[in-house]
């Protein structure tokens, strides 16, 4: 039986915690996570600063017997929400190559209007974001959710400790880091590793569209993102090492009947995606 390293809680007793590094297909994996866990037992800690300081003083505000039935929290929190459990817990999180990242937030912020940075971003080239200082998520904030300053670090102010602290973390706690350019196989190593009782068939969602691939960019400006992001490179490239082991540990024939499944899946789950997004746009209007 699957146990966490610092505790000997079997994985079905305990509260998982998905840590939510922007741009890293976490909405896409959101939609796998209720089918497994039910919208019921799940908290999502909202996105943005102040909405997610309220989500976590709503949920603090919680009886110790309301937080401990939640079977998952989710959201864009830092390393840290388990001290507000009662009961054992064990994070997962899933990373992507930092220049891609940075490439994605970019456009993504550049398409949402509602986005807080869109009215600043939208008449900005891709290599004046990246210097801009804006936002600590363009510097190296994976490290910093894994770690659990989050923005409390300024900008520039990142530290090899801090990427030793975010290794540590994860070897520590974290059950499962996936990788999103190997999505189908993170979620076969998230079923695997956190006994999922079904296949976590999907569909992409919010994905960021008409942008160039990190290999279209310019070497100036991709060297640019690394180097505002050295410690995210190296996180990386340490998740994925173990990343590797895990999936080895997958099996070839559960691996190939979900890819089946999958295919067979996706026409549907993109209509209902559509209808669904359909009917709150109506909603909203």
């Amino acid at each position: 039986m699957l146990v966490n390293k610092q505790s000997e809680a079997p994985v079905e007793q305990r509260t998982i915690i998905f840590l939510h590094i922007p741009k890293t297909a976490g909405l896409t994996l959101y939609d796998v996570l209720n089918r497994e866990y039910g919208r019921s037992n799940i908290f999502t800690f909202e996105g943005g600063r102040q909405r997610l300081k309220e989500s976590i003083e709503r949920f603090k505000r919680l009886s110790m017997v309301d937080r401990a039935r939640y079977r998952l929290l989710r959201g864009h929190a830092p390393f840290g929400l388990h001290e507000f459990l009662p009961n054992p817990y064990a994070y997962v999180t899933v990373l992507r190559d930092p220049v891609a990242r940075v490439i994605s937030h970019y456009y993504y912020i550049r398409r949402n209007p509602r986005h807080a940075l869109h009215g600043q971003v939208a008449g900005m080239t891709l290599k004046a974001y990246v210097t801009s200082n804006l936002t600590t998520e363009l510097d190296n904030d994976q490290t910093r959710l894994m770690a659990g300053v989050g923005d409390s670090i300024e900008f520039g102010q990142c530290s090899p400790a801090l990427l030793d602290q975010a290794k540590a973390n994860a070897d520590r706690y974290f059950l499962a880091v996936g990788v999103a350019e190997r999505f189908d196989e993170t979620l076969m190593v998230m079923k695997r590793t956190l006994q999922w009782q079904r296949f976590p068939l999907y569909t992409r969602q919010n994905v960021s569209r008409h942008k160039p691939y990190a290999a279209d960019v310019s070497s100036k400006t991709r060297c640019l993102i690394e180097k505002y992001n050295e410690l995210d490179c190296e996180l990386y490239a340490y998740a994925w090492k173990r990343f590797e082991k895990d999936v080895a540990m997958i099996e070839e024939r559960e691996a190939k009947l979900f890819h089946l499944l999958n295919a067979a899946y996706y026409p549907y789950g993109r209509a209902y995606s559509t209808l669904r997004a359909a009917v709150r746009k109506l909603r909203a209007s």
